[in-house]
């Protein structure tokens, strides 16, 4: 009786499977179900129309409509037609009739019934654009706020001076100066500002008038100065109480910084020095340090003109991973990242959180509209900033899924001392995939080099497992040496 229950479950388990893919097998089969309802109809576009072309403004959206034009009670399902598009740099339209403008312009788009080749209509569809005047300027405060240097040449638009609404046609804005003011500086129509001389505690008057309106305008008031001093000497917030292992190499100089930000360049070196810890840290004369005993150093930058910044760097014992403060990364695939929602970032490998991930698409995938082609093999360059001894590979896979075709199997790794030409550190690195509990630590040859190269060459889809997934997802990733 056992058996007898098992052969007959095992029957409808198969039947059930053959007719989930007979109906999942091809759009185009389901419509020829009903095929003979379509003979004798004709189909039409009921949406307005100007002849037969579809106008649509470029930034709204529309969907497209079908009718019987016998008839008006028969609306024909979008999904049982085909949108071939003759110009997709124009207009897209997506299985359900919405159409996507992409740009100004017309195309051509056959609408062609899934079940019967004779039920058609062919329709334009034209992309405009109404015009949209410039109702204001705005200006930002660091405009107005910081001073301007005697000889020094500033550009004005590019401080972030802009025309609203942000889609105007023509954003050209004209720059000119009131006559009292020509005294300390000149500017160009195009808004290069040329300090001649200090205005004191007088103000330098610059009016802005759009070229489109002219009833858009904005006045600003401006300071030149002999020099801009600087007013405050800033360092990372990671640097200050940072913990580091010994061997560990940072260049100062891309820790700290000075405002305002329009100090002239020639001003904004600082001088650095070691007050306490030598036996810590050393400080050599380009403001380099290296980690070489345990303990806590503290230190100084100070500017040309005597403001400075004290700080304290510590050196721990049994601490071989490199701090990743500074890095930066590039990666392969250029596109807008975060596409798993509020993660996804290249930079999400250097934030101690497994949780969050850098995420890239699988080479022939596409995810949330970003894709990556399927002959590219991707990778990232990550810059230290400085040149860095290391032996061994950090790596973490995403800790919060359990799915290891998500993860990254196996990795080419590089150096490089200018980021452009690389030299193989180990090839074919195999990286265990099984598991999302804890850091990999990944033995690699002793190497220094301020770039590396890390090329994704194996996954789940091209490695014998799962063809499921559409992203590759890496946690953590760094270096270390012990």
């Amino acid at each position: 009786m056992m058996n007898k229950k098992f052969h007959l479950w095992g029957i409808a388990t198969v039947v059930c499977c053959l007719i989930i893919v007979c109906l999942s097998s091809c759009e185009e089969k389901y419509y020829e179900i009903n095929s003979d309802f379509y003979k004798g109809k004709q189909v039409v576009v009921r949406n307005p129309m100007e002849g037969d072309t579809l106008r649509i403004e470029q930034y709204n959206t529309d969907q497209i409509m079908l009718e019987e034009p016998s008839d008006s009670t028969i609306v024909f399902d979008n999904r049982g037609f085909l949108f071939t598009v003759a110009d997709e740099t124009v207009v897209t339209i997506a299985e359900d009739g919405t159409i996507t403008p992409i740009s100004k312009g017309v195309s051509k788009v056959d609408i062609v019934s899934r079940a019967n080749a004779a039920l058609s209509t062919r329709i334009f569809i034209e992309i405009y654009k109404e015009y949209q005047a410039v109702e204001e300027i705005r200006v930002p405060s660091i405009v107005t706020r910081e001073p301007y240097e005697v000889d020094e040449v500033y550009d004005l638009p590019a401080k972030g001076i802009l025309v609203f609404p942000g889609n105007a046609d023509n954003k050209k804005l004209h720059y000119s100066m009131a006559e009292a003011s020509l005294q300390y500086a000149t500017i160009t129509d195009e808004g290069l500002l040329s300090v001649v001389k200090s205005s004191g505690r007088n103000f330098v008057t610059i009016q802005i008038v759009s070229d489109d309106n002219p009833e858009a305008q904005a006045t600003i008031k401006i300071q030149t100065v002999t020099e801009v001093l600087i007013s405050e000497v800033t360092v990372l917030k990671a640097l200050d109480g940072l913990t580091v292992g010994v061997g560990q190499i940072l260049d100062l100089n891309l820790c700290t910084g000075v405002l305002p930000t329009n100090v002239n360049v020639k001003n904004r070196k600082l001088t650095f020095e070691l007050l306490e810890g030598q036996d810590v840290l050393t400080l050599n004369d380009d403001g380099v340090i290296e980690a070489i005993g345990i303990g806590t150093a503290k230190l100084k930058a100070t500017s040309k003109n005597g403001i400075f910044k004290e700080f304290t760097i510590s050196v721990a014992t049994g601490l071989t991973e490199l701090t990743r403060v500074l890095w930066s990364v590039a990666t392969s695939v250029s596109y807008g990242y975060v596409p798993d929602g509020s993660t996804g970032l290249p930079a999400d490998m250097f934030d101690n959180n497994p949780a969050t991930f850098f995420s890239v698409t699988k080479p022939g995938k596409t995810y949330n509209g970003l894709s990556t082609p399927a002959d590219h093999i991707p990778y990232f360059i990550v810059d230290m900033k400085s040149v860095q001894k290391f032996n061994y590979i950090r790596w973490n896979h995403r800790s919060g899924n359990s799915n290891n075709y998500l993860r990254v199997w196996g990795i080419n790794f590089a150096g490089s001392d200018d980021g452009e030409m690389f030299t193989d550190i180990q090839t074919d690195i195999e990286i265990p995939h099984d598991s999302n509990a804890a850091a990999i630590q990944i033995a690699i040859p002793e190497s220094e080099y301020r770039y590396v190269k890390v090329t994704l060459t194996k996954w789940s889809d091209n490695s014998g497992g799962a063809i499921d997934g559409y992203t590759m997802q890496i946690g953590e990733f760094g270096l270390g040496y012990k």
